[in-house]
C-alpha cells in the first residue's frame, strides 16, 4: 500500500508541473522580451549620447540559484523555449535567459557563493552562444531591425564587463571557468559581432580601454 506522505508528493509534482507547463503556455510571448530588448538597446543609444557611458541594463532576477524553489524557474524557462517555434522570438528569449543568468550569477558571487555563481555564469555565456549560434545559421540572413541586432552586441559587451571584475572577487579554483567563458564571449565578438554595432560605440570602447590602461598605470 502506498505510503500517505510518497502518494502527497507525487500528488505535489504532478500539480506543480501542470501549474509550471499551465503558467509557461500562458505566457509564452516572447515578442515582451523583443520589446524590451529593443528599448534597452534604446536606452543605451540615449544614454550613450549623453553621458559617454554604456548602459546596457541586465534583468533583475526573480529568484536565485540558492532558492530551493529555483527549480520551477528552470522548467518554465524550459518549456517557454520548447513551445517557442518562431526563431527571431527564440533568439530574444535565449539573450533574455543569457542576461537573466548573469545577473544572478552576479549577485551570488558578490554574496560569497563562488561555485554556484561561476556555474551560473557559464550557463549565462551558454545561452549567449546559443543565441549566436541561431543567429549565425538561422537570423544573419534575414531583415532583424537595427534595433534588436545592435542589442545583441551590446549583450556581449555587457558580459565582457560584468565578468572581468568578477574575475577578483572569486576563488582561484573558480577563475579559470569565468576566464575561459570571457575569451570565448571576446572571441566571437571581435571576430563575428563587433560589426553589428554603431561606430561611435567603436570609438566609446575604445576610450574605454585607454581609460583602463590610464587607471592601471
Amino acid at each position: 500500500m502506498i505510503n500517505n506522505k510518497v502518494l502527497f508528493a507525487c500528488v505535489f509534482i504532478f500539480l506543480s508541473f501542470f501549474i509550471v507547463l499551465f503558467s509557461t503556455l500562458k505566457l509564452v510571448q516572447p515578442e515582451l522580451f523583443a520589446v524590451s530588448l529593443t528599448n534597452a538597446f534604446d536606452a543605451t543609444a540615449s544614454a550613450y549620447r549623453q553621458n559617454n557611458s554604456l548602459a546596457y541594463p541586465l534583468p533583475s532576477p526573480k529568484i536565485l540559484p540558492n532558492n530551493p524553489f529555483y527549480w520551477g524557474e528552470m522548467l518554465q524557462d524550459k518549456l517557454r523555449l520548447l513551445f517557442t517555434f518562431d526563431k527571431q522570438q527564440k533568439f530574444v528569449l535565449l539573450i533574455n535567459y543569457a542576461d537573466t543568468r548573469l545577473a544572478s550569477g552576479k549577485i551570488l558571487i558578490l554574496k560569497g557563493e563562488d561555485d554556484l555563481g561561476v556555474s551560473t555564469i557559464t550557463k549565462a555565456e551558454k545561452y549567449l552562444l546559443q543565441a549566436y549560434d541561431l543567429w549565425k545559421s538561422e537570423l544573419a540572413k534575414e531583415n532583424l531591425s537595427q534595433s534588436l541586432v545592435t542589442a545583441f552586441g551590446q549583450s556581449f559587451l555587457s558580459h565582457q564587463q560584468e565578468i572581468e571584475p568578477l574575475l577578483q572577487e572569486t576563488e582561484d579554483k573558480n577563475q579559470d571557468a569565468l576566464k575561459q567563458s570571457l575569451d570565448m564571449n571576446k572571441l566571437i565578438f571581435n571576430t563575428q559581432i563587433k560589426q553589428l554595432l554603431p561606430q561611435d560605440q567603436f570609438n566609446f570602447e575604445k576610450e574605454i580601454a585607454s581609460g583602463s590602461a590610464t587607471k592601471e598605470e
